[in-house]
């Protein structure tokens, strides 16, 4: 029975002191920061003469940028690799019509050193 009245006393001790940290007042001060400007002296700048010329309403013309192509020669040498559809993708115009204009029966069948000749449009 002593034990167990020694046990309740210490709990009861526990259970008093509260083991969270106690919270610690800090005080603040406001700080206040002071800006100083100073006064620059004002420049004056002289104003240059205003020209006002006469114009008259005309109509503007607006350009589009047209991609320049290559000016269609009149013979081309074939090289290797070369077949007429891509001759004709660099001359802007189809592998039919540089077919026809060579005497070509075979469109696949072209050799290099071949000349083509290059029709004008």
């Amino acid at each position: 029975m002593k034990k167990l009245l020694i046990l309740l006393a210490a709990l009861s001790l526990v259970a008093c002191s509260s083991n969270e940290p106690k919270e610690e007042k800090v005080e603040t001060t406001p700080v206040v920061t002071e800006v100083v400007v100073e006064e620059t002296p004002a420049v004056v700048e002289e104003e240059a003469p205003v020209v006002v010329e006469e114009t008259t309403m005309e109509e503007e013309v607006i350009v589009e940028d047209v991609p320049m192509t290559e000016e269609a020669p009149t013979s081309y040498t074939v090289v290797e690799g070369d077949n007429l559809f891509r001759i004709g993708l660099k001359y802007n115009m189809s592998w039919e019509k540089l077919a026809e204009e060579n005497n070509i029966s075979n469109p696949d069948v072209i050799e290099a050193s071949q000349v083509l000749t290059i029709p004008t449009k």
